[in-house]
């Protein structure tokens, strides 16, 4: 089956870094929207996308707690975030990096994860949020 996603997806090139597609970013954008009002483990869902795998509570509390050691809010991204976020093709599979922000801009921590083309659209996967 043919999705329409499938067209937006970019050309895999082992290893090589690229702008995030357009078609990606409302949905990355709402998790880290879920993230900015302390659903880490988005067990109240992402809100009208479809495409987001539920984050397993231990991987959500490790979150929270990295994000606590900032001493700040997590924010919804800014139109800028995609300047610096970034897919890449692994093998077989690719990988998406995103920035994230705080309240008072741009902070060390990066989300990321692996984007996947099912037969339902796209799917995300939160796996680690960490300072790299």
């Amino acid at each position: 089956m043919h999705h329409p996603a499938a067209a937006q997806m970019p050309t895999p090139e082992d290893g090589v870094s690229q702008p995030v597609p357009t078609a990606w970013r409302p949905i990355l954008a709402a998790v880290v929207d879920r993230f900015a009002v302390g659903d880490f483990g988005l067990v109240q869902g992402v809100a009208g996308v479809v495409g987001v795998e539920p984050i397993p509570a231990d991987l959500a509390d490790d979150i929270r707690a990295i994000v606590a050691l900032t001493g700040e809010r997590l924010a919804p991204l800014p139109p800028e975030a995609w300047e610096r976020a970034s897919a890449e093709w692994y093998t077989d599979r690719w990988i998406v990096l995103v920035d994230l922000w705080t309240t008072s801009g741009p902070s060390d921590l990066v989300m990321a994860g692996p984007m996947d083309e099912t037969a339902d659209g796209l799917r995300f996967t939160v796996e680690i949020v960490h300072t790299p």
